[in-house]
């Protein structure tokens, strides 16, 4: 029987790619958020509830901190999947090189940054404690430390996002997410405060990517190992461009909904943010699933456009949008019949969610979700500087909006800022531009 391997290279091998890289990679990030979510009650016990307010503001954070590597992650998978088009090895390894220097002067900068921003401001006042709290302020420097110290790492996954591949990281994925838990839950248990808390949930990912790195290019593409003669200014400069379009898309997206806990904690104290972190957290399993399936299109579309195959694009990216937008729904759907009792379960009953607030979540969770769907498409085709400039926009409409709105509103104003910000701004910049995309991909293919 052949392998996976084998398979998702032969004629229709997309579907083997994508559903491996779905599989692989949902899995680990379902066990990653429902992992988070089940030990809720552990670390309460634990650290309090301003510490687990704290807590989750970090893991909520960091989760969607992609802008973190200035976007150039997204510039290797980009480059990598349209060096495998043209079957160029050399310029594949010059951006493994590339994107491995580039990422570690920039986690070194970042870390100097961050050693000298604690000499002078104490961390736990940006999460809205009252009173300064040594373990607090330990575990959030440790934390972020750590998830800076873990940036030039992800290289080798965006090499295997880039050759479609993505089910290779995502068993090296799921591995991590399965230690991690059980790291929590040890320090939870055996009283580790913060400190231990971060080292499990930051620092077990470190390890374990690696690990990856060491078998990726010792075993499985030892001739991508990155050297120095590889380094290329040239593609030094072209990655940092092309970064600098996903940073300023991942700090949009960011700072529209990763803002949340930050703006409920500085707002209504720290000890408000389970109030919306809690069932947020349930309809991002939503959004994480639907996204796990969305990704792998990414590189599979711009493979598509190279040889020509606009109809199949188009195509299947109607449908993945229609299934996308029916899925969350339909989850969105059920949260809102249970996500009341699975949030006060999961807080023993000190955290309640209203129905405004889980229908304003729900119907975020469905805009966004069609939103990614399209977002493939524009990474395949490069439209990038659309992209950057309607999430510039998008999170500047929806910073306001909650901002505004928490005061009257609570955390309920929180999320409704967020559904009615991105519709107004992404949602009716999509469907303007969108019939644009497929006209000029089939003019494309009809001239070539």
């Amino acid at each position: 029987m052949d392998s996976p391997e084998a398979r998702s290279d032969q004629p229709g091998g997309w579907l083997w790619r994508v559903g491996g890289t779905a599989v692989s990679n949902g899995a680990a990030k379902g066990v990653l958020l429902v992992g988070t979510l089940l030990t809720v009650p552990l670390v309460l016990d634990a650290i309090g509830n301003e510490g687990l307010g704290v807590w989750l503001t970090l893991v909520t954070v960091t989760s969607v901190l992609g802008f973190a590597d200035l976007g150039l992650g997204n510039g290797i998978m980009t480059e990598v999947a349209g060096a495998t088009t043209s079957r160029s090895e050399e310029k594949i390894r010059s951006t493994v090189a590339a994107g491995y220097a580039l990422l570690v002067s920039v986690a070194i900068v970042m870390l100097v940054v961050l050693g000298a921003s604690t000499a002078f401001v104490d961390l736990s006042s940006l999460f809205g404690l009252e009173s300064p709290d040594a373990d607090l302020s330990r575990g959030i420097t440790v934390f972020l430390v750590l998830f800076l110290v873990g940036i030039p790492l992800s290289v080798t996954e965006k090499l295997q996002w880039g050759l479609q591949r993505g089910y290779v990281a995502g068993v090296w994925a799921l591995a991590s997410a399965l230690t991690t838990i059980f790291g929590v839950i040890a320090a939870a248990l055996l009283d580790l405060g913060l400190t231990g808390l971060a080292i499990a949930y930051a620092g077990t990912p470190i390890l374990f990517g690696l690990s990856n790195t060491v078998w990726s290019f010792a075993w499985w593409r030892p001739d991508l190992c990155p050297r120095r003669a590889h380094v290329r200014r040239a593609q030094m400069r072209e990655l940092w461009t092309i970064g600098a379009l996903y940073f300023v898309l991942q700090l949009s997206a960011a700072l529209a909904f990763a803002a949340d806990n930050f703006i409920v904690a500085m707002t209504l104290g720290p000890d408000r943010v389970p109030d919306l972190a809690v069932p947020a957290r349930l309809f991002g399993l939503v959004t994480f699933a639907l996204g796990l399936l969305l990704r792998p299109m990414w590189p599979e579309y711009t493979r598509a456009i190279s040889l020509g195959r606009v109809s199949w694009v188009e195509r299947t990216t109607i449908r993945s949008l229609v299934l996308v937008t029916g899925v969350a729904a339909l989850a969105s759907a059920g949260l809102l019949l249970f996500g009341s009792v699975l949030t006060s379960a999961l807080t023993r009953g000190t955290v309640t969610a209203s129905l405004a607030l889980l229908s304003a979540l729900g119907f975020t969770t469905v805009v966004v979700a069609a939103g990614n769907a399209l977002s493939m498409l524009y990474n395949a085709v490069g439209a990038m500087r659309f992209q950057a400039t309607v999430a510039l926009a998008m999170a500047a409409v929806v910073l306001i909006l909650k901002i505004t709105l928490v005061g009257p509103l609570g955390v309920t104003g929180v999320a409704l800022g967020g559904a009615v910000g991105y519709t107004m701004i992404s949602g009716t910049a999509f469907a303007w531009y969108t019939p644009g995309v497929f006209r000029r991909l089939r003019a494309d293919g009809s001239a070539a």
